[in-house]
């Protein structure tokens, strides 16, 4: 990114602003004026433990039951602690976790009782005649 202009553009209550990036162009393909939907990486990691966001907020008997730090996390961001829950013995389990990076999808697991393969818990299905519901299988 070689600049960042400074007036604002509001449309439909979503602010943008006009950067200007350089990179090579030997095939003419960019234009002048050409729009782009970009993600900024500011931050990676390779090969850590990672779960859906989604397994974040999930608690047993639904989001309602469940007070804001036990459903997943709050937004104080990276190594704030939270609570998931696994398959053990086919049973959900909860485990305490410290959370890292995320990207909107996925969360980096930084300390736990987590590892690759373990099954987390997304949601719960409620079972063919609607009664009490059942977990689904099981999804890392």
């Amino acid at each position: 990114m070689t600049q960042v202009r400074q007036s604002p553009q509001t449309v439909q209550n979503v602010v943008t602003f006009d950067v200007v990036v350089s990179g090579a162009n030997s095939e003419l393909a960019l234009k002048p004026g050409m729009t782009a939907a970009t993600r900024i990486i500011v931050d990676q990691r390779i090969d850590v433990v990672h779960v859906p966001n989604q397994a974040l907020r999930y608690a047993p008997g639904g989001l309602a039951t469940a007070t804001a730090s036990q459903a997943g996390r709050a937004t104080n961001g990276a190594g704030e602690e939270a609570r998931l829950w696994t398959m053990r013995d086919g049973q959900p389990a909860p485990v305490a976790v410290t959370l890292g990076l995320d990207d909107d999808n996925v969360t980096e697991i930084v300390e736990g009782d987590l590892h690759p393969g373990d099954h987390v818990v997304l949601a719960e299905e409620p079972d063919a005649k609607g009664s009490q519901p059942r977990l689904p299988p099981p999804r890392l």
